[in-house]
């Protein structure tokens, strides 16, 4: 079995952890990501692997170059694992097996950007890492393999994205054996329990406190460091981060103190 990676460093090092290096025919990275490409670089040059670097469609020379390399790698299976760029439509016909992703979320309720905050934004209570056949949409096809497992109270994204890594590896090794025997399964997905979420934006971040208090917590610990962080604007008007995990008391003594800062002013005049 020849197989191509695509993934940021995160992707390709849990791959090589998990799998190793011997059926990989070269290591594929993204140039949207100019400081987690040197990382991936490290990795593949670690394993003696080739890389190849995904370049924007706009470099029409170096974009012809890298369909060449990608088609000469001849492989049977590509395995996209935390990767930042999309793959042309064209190029999932090339694996002689399939084209496969390994998304962070339970699908299909959960397509699209940054799930794992998403999940957390939403205050679920389970979350899980999808594999799935590549289609011409966004987390759209055929499901090979789901592990769900619980959200605890206390996790943020990233101690949730970390039990997310941990479910990959044995994932994958039984997906790449259904690969290798041709057994790997197709089952559709049901679109009416279908949602697609956006990348977040910084603004997003921002705390409203009329919220509940664990709508609040939610926000604060979907958006621990090394994501920017939940904020609010104090009364002079600064804005005021917070990137680390804030326990619920610590959250509802935050709100609290706010409202009573930001309480309108009772006026009484009283007649000359």
């Amino acid at each position: 079995m020849r197989i191509l990676l695509w993934g940021n460093h995160l992707g390709v090092q849990g791959y090589l952890e998990a799998l190793g290096k011997d059926e990989l025919v070269g290591v594929v990275a993204a140039a949207n990501r100019p400081d987690d490409l040197k990382r991936v670089a490290r990795l593949a040059q670690s394993a003696e692997l080739p890389l190849l670097v995904q370049p924007y469609r706009r470099d029409a020379q170096s974009f012809r170059r890298f369909e060449n390399a990608v088609r000469t790698a001849a492989a049977d299976l590509f395995v996209v694992n935390a990767y930042s760029m999309l793959l042309n439509n064209d190029w999932l016909a090339w694996p002689t097996v399939a084209a496969l992703n390994v998304h962070a979320g339970l699908l299909p309720e959960y397509r699209g950007a940054n799930v794992i905050n998403w999940a957390l934004v939403n205050g679920e209570r389970k979350s899980g890492v999808t594999i799935h056949h590549l289609d011409a949409g966004i987390d759209t096809g055929d499901l090979v393999l789901q592990r769900p497992i619980e959200i605890q109270f206390e996790d943020t994204a990233v101690s949730l994205r970390d039990k997310l890594l941990n479910l990959i590896g044995p994932m994958l090794r039984v997906v790449i054996s259904q690969a290798r025997s041709g057994t790997l399964p197709r089952m559709p997905q049901d679109a009416r329990r279908a949602r697609h979420w956006p990348r977040r934006r910084a603004e997003d971040g921002r705390i409203d406190f009329s919220w509940t208090t664990p709508r609040i917590y939610n926000l604060i610990r979907a958006l621990v460091a090394p994501w920017p962080g939940a904020f609010y604007v104090d009364r002079l008007g600064r804005q005021v981060v917070i990137d680390r995990f804030m326990p619920i008391d610590e959250v509802r003594t935050l709100q609290q103190t706010f409202r009573e800062h930001h309480a309108p002013i009772d006026r009484c005049d009283t007649p000359a």
